[in-house]
């Protein structure tokens, strides 16, 4: 039911790899990170250790999920070599319709935050859209939609928490959209 993901470390260009110990559960997001994560932080991850997911595809991990009505919204984390452009925000459609919404990068920023509260947030944005993921410690989840037809503002059938974990503040150190609380 668990794997486990170790040995790891910098690689030629100086990017740093995990360190510590990665639990996961099959077909959830991560659930355990050891405190040898504070020290270093993740750039490769074998995907053969890594649980497949029917939104994100091989060699991904779900960071977060917003089920809808009809859709799912899924962030989702390019495990080879993570950095801002790594990260994915994908629409799922009740038909199986599966479509990009954001990818960080050059023509999209993030900006992730974690406030005292235990709250997160993650903001996909360019010239065109912003896609909001709000992950309140206590409460559903909330997916907002800004572009040129206005806001949409959507809450999800659950909570997920997975925004405030201290594996996905790692990542959002790492890849240089934290900016903490």
């Amino acid at each position: 039911m668990f794997s486990s993901i170790r040995n790891f470390g910098k690689n030629e260009r100086g990017l740093i790899k995990m360190s510590g110990n990665l639990l996961f559960a099959a077909g959830v997001s991560p659930l355990l990170l050891s405190t040898a994560m504070a020290a270093s932080s993740l750039l490769s991850i074998p995907t053969d250790d890594l649980p497949r997911n029917r939104y994100c595809g091989s060699g991904n991990v779900t960071l977060w999920e917003c089920e809808m009505p009809r859709q799912t919204v899924v962030l989702c984390l390019e495990t080879r070599q993570v950095s801002p452009a790594s990260l994915s925000l994908r629409d799922v459609e009740q038909s199986g319709k599966n479509k990009l919404l954001a990818r960080g990068g050059t023509d999209t920023k993030l900006s992730y935050a974690s406030y005292p509260n235990g709250d997160a947030s993650l903001e996909f944005y360019n010239k065109n859209s912003r896609y909001v993921l709000i992950d309140p410690l206590r409460g559903a989840s909330i997916y907002e939609q800004i572009g040129s037809r206005g806001t949409q503002r959507k809450i999800c059938a659950s909570g997920n928490q997975t925004l405030s974990l201290n594996f996905t503040m790692e990542i959002m150190k790492t890849i240089g959209v934290y900016s903490g609380s």
